[in-house]
Order: C-alpha cells, then structure tokens, then sequence
C-alpha cells in the first residue's frame, strides 16, 4: 500500500465557510429558515425539510391555495400540498 509523503502535502489556502453566502429568492417567493429541529412552518401547518438544510433559507412558491414547491437556491426540491387540517404535518422530499 502506498501512501503520498507528508511532505508534499499542504494546508489548503481557502477559506471554509460555516455557512453558505445568502441566497436572494424572487419577490413574490416566501421565504422561510429551516429551523434545528429540520422544520419549516406554513400558517398552521408544520413541513419537515431536513436536517441537512438546519439554519438555511428555502424559497417556497405557492401554485395555488393548497400546494407550494420549495427551492434551495436555483434547486427545486418538491411540490408540496399542504394538509387541509390545522397543525397537519407533510414532508419534502430532499
């Protein structure tokens, strides 16, 4: 097994961000954090996002009384149709 010389390695140059540069979202989008829990609230209504986007913005597009898409950035990542009860759960697809 080879393994490269210490040597020739080196600390990389560039910065590491902590979190990603903000993302600007059309106006007519709403606009909602992702929570640490990996939430996001609509109204009364609870979607889990994911874990994995904690403390970023997504996009949400309503398409119509019920159903919205959600977008990171350029990225769409579903449509969603909300629960048509009060405190009703649903989840996107990442």
């Amino acid at each position: 097994m080879t393994h490269p010389p210490t040597g020739s390695q080196s600390a990389s140059t560039r910065d590491y961000l902590a979190r990603l540069p903000g993302i600007d979202y059309p106006g007519y989008f709403d606009v909602r954090r992702v929570a640490h829990s990996g939430l996001i609230y609509i109204g009364n209504r609870v979607m889990c996002v994911s874990h994995l986007l904690v403390g970023q913005d997504i996009g949400l597009e309503q398409i119509d009384e019920a159903r919205w898409e959600a977008y990171f950035s350029f990225y769409r990542l579903d449509r969603i149709e909300l629960p048509k009860h009060k405190g009703g759960y649903c989840r996107v697809r990442v």
